[in-house]
């Protein structure tokens, strides 16, 4: 009794990708083999990801160690190869973008601060003393978001910012000259600033910003009235 017995050749598989990358940033992969065209491809990234073709969509992988990439190729005879590979994902830099003050006034500085590379480049540039240092002084004349790229020594950037609020001055208003009867109260107003002290004859509420007057006797009054941010920046007054 004879039996035939058919033996196929197996694909020889060859998978090519990168030893290291950076986390997030995308990597290429791609699979060959040497002696046969025929096959179907299945991907395993190590990253959630799988695919089915010999070149792969590039591939990221957010978490910082060793992944196993792995590939099987099949013939249409049934036989297989398998190939792996490593590929080591670096961490991104740990940056903690700061500020030493979160609040200037306008005309003042702050020093920004940042970490984790060897390379820095803050922007916007303007009201910075140098963009490309750790450690800048931010001097800007509006309240700005400042945003930094950090490089490590591995090639790998990530990005943080930091915000500063700049306070500004302010004009107040008040009540405009007026004449009233005696016997009267006088009802007096004021806005443009977050707190106020009025100074002037009979007032009840010298931090009211609608304080009223009694006046007792004829004559000519003045009442004058600071205003304040909650800053304690900046102050304006008028009478």
């Amino acid at each position: 009794m004879n039996k035939t017995v058919s033996v196929y050749p197996k694909p020889e598989l060859a998978l090519s990708g990168p030893l290291q990358a950076c986390q997030d940033v995308p990597v290429s992969f791609s699979g060959t083999v040497s002696n046969m065209n025929d096959v179907t491809w299945k991907w395993d990234f190590g990253n959630g990801n799988t695919g089915n073709t010999q070149q792969p969509a590039d591939q990221s992988y957010d978490r910082a160690g060793v992944s196993e990439v792995l590939l099987i190729v099949s013939s249409k005879d049934g036989c297989n190869d398998t190939a792996r590979h490593d590929i080591d994902i670096l961490p991104e830099p740990v940056i903690n973008a700061a500020a030493a003050s979160g609040m200037i006034c306008l005309g003042k500085s702050t020093t920004l601060s940042a970490g984790g590379g060897i390379t820095y480049q803050w922007s916007p540039a303007l009201g910075l003393s140098d963009p490309n240092v750790p450690n800048p002084v931010a001097a800007p004349g509006t309240s700005t978001n400042y945003q930094v790229k950090v490089t490590d020594a591995n090639g790998c950037s990530n990005t943080d910012d930091v915000g500063i609020r700049v306070a500004q001055p302010f004009r107040i208003q008040a009540t405009p000259d007026t004449v009233m009867c005696l016997g009267h109260v006088l009802p007096l107003w004021v806005s443009g600033a977050d707190h106020y002290i009025w100074k002037g004859e009979g007032l009840d509420d010298a931090d009211d910003p609608s304080p009223q007057a009694a006046i007792k006797a004829p004559g000519s009054y003045t009442y004058q009235v600071t205003g304040y941010d909650a800053d304690g920046c900046f102050t304006h007054d008028t009478s």
